[in-house]
């Protein structure tokens, strides 16, 4: 009912406190309110952390949620069943927040993993923290010096690691005055220094008492008595240990941690000579429950015989106590074998699972590269289709275009023969020389069928013959490869109609280059414009050009060629003259 009471006082306290505030701030408000009650009621302060609704909090105060609710559990003494709750706060304050709030983070990190049975993992948490934190927070650097070093003593039995590490805390305690812990750190390396260093165990443990007494916590001032009690009793000082001892049975709680003393007391006084109290002590101590106090018992039994001559008894409590010390010996070995067996076992089964991510990110890095190789082969592989798509584009294109001019060679050829063929029903004015031009003519049809038009009798298709076409990247106009015979043949046959006349041309001044006197020669043997232009790779229009160009380098306007160079062989050189102005 009071609890009850508690909580909700404290419910409508809050309330009342951030009612003004904003929905973010006063959640944060709240959980600050809680984290000032966890050191002095953790109880009350987890009923009010399991009312808060965790959904409608901000990631932050959700972060700060978690946190509060494993360290109120660890100072409730409520044993960690999973991770949860601090890695939830983890997730967050591994990334940002408040330093205090990450610090103690990773601390509770360690809490939970140690009360989780993973020591290895806790000792490398407080590590973490120690190391993260600043060096003038002397309470967590302390804080997690002291959890390391308690560790080494209870789980892995190492006293130096763990005496370096109370050393290094208990110095930290001092820099910031935390006398609490600084009594902890002193009872802990004073009972590691029992089993290596009687005399820095006194003086730890006296130390502790004192601190103790000051700070009026009985439990911890009679627990350092008791092993004050202890060490003078294996020191064989009998008298301080007595006097310890009894300090213990007669003001000290009724604890199991405390029985030791009345056997410690028993033996002093048997030691001292007073058997009647060494008697009165051993009877009124409870019944040991545990293995050290059942040695002791026995040895008390012992010696108590061996003062009354009853050596037949001491003999027989002394084979107890040797058999059970034996068993308690044995079976702290097997437990120590076990323990090195599992942490064999947790070595190896961590290394496999190193091994494994290792395997892990090789496939990953394989499988990576294996998929930017496959990706770059068909990147490169797509852009290599797409230029062999675009030069078959072009090769259809120029395929069409080769298939019309052929077109047009065959209908100017065809216009050309017909035209030979009109003629040859004409009279002949020359017969030699008509003759001559129309084989000529004749042969050059020949000749251009055999370069162009498909010959089944070579087996070549119309591409073959498209190779004897070129392509002028400026006009885009095809042209036909003629054999250079057939060029000795038509100037031969010019020079047997009209003799010297390019001669002559040359020495009435006027320049002719090949392709105009080729003009000049195949407008002789009446070969159509058009196909003048196809031959000779130009257009009708530019061959029109070369026409006009000629006619004014001759003067012979109104005339076709062959009539101008007919007359040219004829008349006298003041008519060439005449018509060269």
């Amino acid at each position: 009912m009071k609890k009850f009471l508690l909580i909700f006082s404290l419910s409508v306290l809050l309330s009342s406190l951030f009612a003004g505030c904003g929905r973010r701030g006063a959640a944060e408000a709240r959980l600050i309110a809680i984290d000032s009650l966890i050191a002095a009621s953790p109880d009350s302060a987890l009923a009010l952390l399991a009312a808060t609704d965790t959904a409608a909090l901000a990631e932050p105060d959700r972060a700060y949620h978690a946190l509060l609710t494993a360290q109120a559990m660890y100072k409730a003494y409520i044993p960690a069943t999973d991770s949860t709750a601090i890695t939830r706060a983890w997730a967050y304050y591994s990334r940002s927040g408040p330093y205090d709030r990450r610090v103690r983070a990773m601390l509770y990190r360690g809490t939970v993993a140690e009360e989780l049975g993973y020591p290895d993992q806790a000792i490398l948490h407080y590590k973490q923290a120690e190391e993260y934190a600043r060096p003038d927070d002397h309470y967590n650097r302390g804080y997690a010096l002291m959890r390391i070093a308690q560790l080494y003593d209870h789980q892995y039995v190492k006293q130096d690691l763990a005496i370096s590490n109370y050393r290094a805390a208990i110095a930290e305690f001092r820099l910031c005055h935390d006398n609490y812990y600084l009594m902890k750190c002193s009872t802990h390396i004073g009972m590691v220094y029992r089993l290596v260093d009687s005399d820095s165990a006194i003086f730890y443990a006296q130390q502790a008492q004192e601190m103790a007494r000051t700070l009026g916590d009985r439990t911890e001032y009679f627990r350092n008595i008791e092993s004050l009690a202890g060490l003078y009793y294996y020191q064989q000082e009998w008298e301080k240990s007595k006097t310890y001892s009894i300090e213990v049975v007669k003001y000290g709680p009724k604890s199991r941690e405390l029985e030791s003393c009345y056997y410690f007391a028993s033996q002093s006084y048997c030691h001292l000579g007073d058997i009647d109290s060494a008697k009165l002590l051993l009877q009124m101590a409870p019944l040991p429950t545990h293995e050290r106090d059942s040695i002791l018992w026995y040895r008390t039994m012992e010696l108590l015989d061996r003062q009354s001559s009853d050596y037949k008894s001491s003999a027989a409590n002394a084979q107890h106590a040797d058999n059970v010390a034996s068993q308690a010996i044995a079976r702290k070995l097997r437990h120590d074998l076990q323990q090195i067996e599992y942490n064999q076992e947790k070595t190896q089964l961590e290394e496999k699972n190193r091994d494994l991510l290792h395997v892990n990110d090789s496939l990953i890095l394989l499988i990576a590269v294996i998929v930017f190789a496959a990706g770059f082969a068909f990147f490169g592989g797509y852009r290599r289709y797409r230029q062999i798509s675009s030069q078959l584009s072009e090769e259809q294109e120029t395929l069409k275009a080769a298939k019309m001019q052929l077109g047009l060679f065959r209908e100017q050829l065809a216009l050309l023969t017909t035209t030979i063929e009109n003629e040859a029903t004409e009279p002949k004015t020359d017969g030699n020389a008509e003759m001559q031009r129309r084989q000529l003519l004749l042969h050059l049809i020949d000749t251009i069928f055999n370069s162009v038009v498909y010959s089944g009798k070579r087996g070549a298709s119309i591409l073959k013959y498209i190779l004897d076409i070129q392509k002028e990247e400026s006009t885009s106009i095809m042209s036909i490869k003629l054999m250079p015979s057939f060029w000795e043949e038509l100037y031969t046959y010019i020079d047997e109609v009209y003799p010297n006349a390019f001669v002559r041309i040359a020495e009435l001044g006027a320049t002719i280059n090949e392709k105009e006197k080729r003009v000049i020669c195949l407008d002789c043997i009446r070969v159509p414009n058009a196909l003048i232009a196809l031959l000779l790779g130009y257009t009708e229009r530019s061959t029109s050009s070369v026409r006009f160009r000629i006619i004014e380098k001759l003067g012979c306007q109104g005339m076709k060629f062959d009539q101008y160079l007919q007359e040219l062989t004829q008349t006298s050189d003041s008519t060439t003259n005449k018509h060269l102005q």
